[in-house]
């Protein structure tokens, strides 16, 4: 590691907040959502191995917004711009939960990066999501 780098290392942990962000950037590891949205997914089998990897990973991963009315903390990140397919299946989408802000919808391309969470998550018998993430809108 260059004394550069090991420098920067040394900053942002001593100094949280945008220089600590900006670090946690240069290390997010980059997903492409399609290697999460396209596995062959029946409930309560395990993952596929480079899918499961993944838990409790900082990522980068782009998408769009399932559309949403108004503000909003927590949103779902599809691979489709159009949302043309209702609701899209358990496997089908990120459940992205930002830290501290707060966002409208918007049609556009959108990068996140945060912890990624991969398991499946059941509320009153039936799975409503396999992957989350906590973190904030690049």
């Amino acid at each position: 590691m260059s004394s550069t780098a090991i420098t920067f290392l040394i900053l942002a942990l001593s100094f949280p907040g945008e220089l600590g962000s900006q670090a946690h950037s240069l290390w997010a590891k980059t997903v492409d959502i399609l290697t999460l949205t396209t596995i062959d997914y029946e409930e309560g089998e395990p993952l596929p191995s480079e899918v499961q990897s993944l838990d409790g990973e900082e990522i980068s991963v782009s998408g769009f917004m399932h559309i949403f009315r108004g503000k909003a903390d927590t949103f779902l990140l599809v691979t489709d711009p159009c949302a043309c397919n209702a609701r899209p299946k358990v496997f089908e989408f990120i459940e992205v939960t930002l830290d501290g802000e707060e966002t409208t919808w918007g049609a556009g391309l959108i990068r996140v990066k945060g912890t990624l969470s991969v398991g499946e998550v059941k509320e009153d018998g039936f799975v409503t999501s396999i992957y989350r993430l906590e973190g904030k809108l690049d």
